[in-house]
């Protein structure tokens, strides 16, 4: 199967995206002029838009793919702290905040993007206040996931955390006509998103298979009962 290849980029009027994103609010002349000084990007599976360390120069916008937000922990083991998808705004806390990026930015699938340089990104929200609430309840959302994530992993066991992944994905990218998730991940991935070592993802998988909750075709997954895996999301156990 051939991989899937990056979306073009339309200018940001014609972009259909655009209402998903914290630019809803930007109205022409404006919307026509940030064309200019907006950069395209275009990044194959497992490149990497920004890395961890890096001092941020401006935000990136989604257009079409889905990437991951991950670093690597003490012990060299990666956590993913979030998915993104289409019209999703990227890397701008660093940037408010003046901090080297405390994540990385990487493919999972082809991606197309807009960066927007910091000078243009000023003007949108000077013209614009509303960006400027809307990157502040985004802010908020993202604080929320984080600290209902760190919590997650205090109190929950492992099986219950891992459905609460898959719960998450079904809610963020959906499924197909056969019930088949709208995104692919590797066990690694998975278990990185639950916070999880990948050998335990297996084995909780194999078991989510077996109980009828998950079938696994190739690399992707069908939610076969997804009450079922709601219901367990929900309640503590120990793994």
């Amino acid at each position: 199967m051939k991989p899937e290849p990056q979306k073009k980029v339309p200018s940001c009027k014609q972009c259909e995206n655009r209402h998903k994103s914290v630019f809803c609010a930007v109205k022409d002349p404006l919307l026509s002029e940030i064309d200019y000084p907006r950069q395209l990007k275009y990044l194959k599976k497992g490149e990497t838009l920004f890395s961890e360390g890096r001092y941020p120069k401006g935000v990136y916008c989604l257009y079409s793919g889905k990437m991951k937000v991950h670093f690597m922990d003490d012990n060299g083991k990666e956590q993913i702290v979030r998915l993104t998808k289409e019209g999703d705004v990227i890397g701008y806390r660093s940037l408010i905040a003046g901090e080297r990026y405390a994540a990385s930015a990487t493919a999972i699938e082809p991606v197309s993007c807009c960066f927007f340089p910091e000078e243009t990104l000023n003007k949108i929200m000077a013209e614009h206040p509303e960006v400027m609430r809307n990157m502040m309840k985004t802010l908020a959302t993202d604080l929320h996931r984080a600290e209902r994530q760190v919590l997650e992993m205090a109190y929950h066991g492992s099986k219950t955390r891992l459905a609460g992944v898959l719960i998450t994905l079904i809610e963020s990218y959906g499924t197909d006509e056969t019930g088949i998730l709208n995104v692919t991940l590797t066990r690694r991935e998975m278990g990185a998103l639950a916070g999880i070592a990948t050998e335990t993802a297996i084995r909780l998988l194999i078991d989510f298979q077996k109980e009828n909750y998950v079938e696994f075709v190739g690399r992707k997954l069908r939610i076969v009962n997804q009450k079922e895996l709601t219901s367990l999301s929900k309640v503590d156990s120990i793994g």
